[in-house]
């Protein structure tokens, strides 16, 4: 059997392994939706639907991230990630961030579980991403968020749970000052009105893209 019969055999039996396993053809489409979204213009926000509009954004970030390739020696990935993202336009940043954020918020039910695995790398970026929405709720939330973790972090107590320590270039003492809730106060807030600011949160998404298109083109 010659190497291109070989090749196709086994792009076959590829093919033939995403259909009977739904993992498998689920990351496919996800990989094939990333890999479409090369860029963001005026066009594009003006086609996607409203319950496009945040996802399409996410899949154009993973594209860059992709085409970034792996971190280069003496960075680990999430630090990679990042150093790309803040590449990106300032729009693209924030939805992508709060995106993070809030899926975690929505998966786990927690503010502390974004803090304590490796997606908290954003947290700054999450932050950033709602100030410049002027999303003072959740901007008021992060900050609460970032004081409790620092002053955990001080204790030692972000290693005592097995939690990831994230280093973030901003002026600790701030937050920590500021801070008047732990990560339980801020989950019984969340749990409480769990549904309304899950609506709350993507309503204002959608408006501060519709209104400030400007702020996610990487194309004209």
């Amino acid at each position: 059997m010659d190497k291109k019969r070989r090749q196709e055999l086994k792009k076959e039996y590829k093919q033939e392994q995403k259909k009977s396993d739904p993992v498998l053809m689920f990351l496919s489409e996800l990989d094939q939706k990333i890999h479409q979204i090369t860029n963001i213009n005026t066009q594009q926000i003006n086609k996607w639907a409203d319950e496009e509009l945040e996802q399409n954004i996410v899949y154009y970030v993973y594209n860059r991230f992709k085409e970034a390739g792996k971190p280069p020696k003496g960075k680990n990935l999430m630090e990679w990630e990042r150093s790309v993202l803040q590449t990106l336009p300032t729009g693209v940043q924030a939805v992508f961030a709060t995106h993070l954020f809030e899926s975690d918020l929505s998966l786990n039910g927690s503010y502390w579980d974004f803090f304590y695995q490796n997606n908290g790398a954003f947290a700054v970026d999450t932050l950033n991403g709602y100030r410049l929405m002027d999303n003072r709720k959740m901007v008021e939330v992060l900050e609460q968020c970032l004081g409790t973790y620092l002053k955990m972090r001080k204790r030692g107590e972000i290693e005592e749970f097995m939690g990831v320590p994230h280093n973030w270039n901003i002026a600790e003492e701030y937050f920590i000052t500021k801070n008047t809730k732990d990560f339980d106060d801020l989950d019984k807030e969340y749990d409480a009105e769990r549904l309304k600011l899950a609506a709350y949160l993507k309503q204002k998404k959608i408006q501060f893209i519709r209104e400030n298109k400007g702020l996610f083109i990487t194309e004209n």
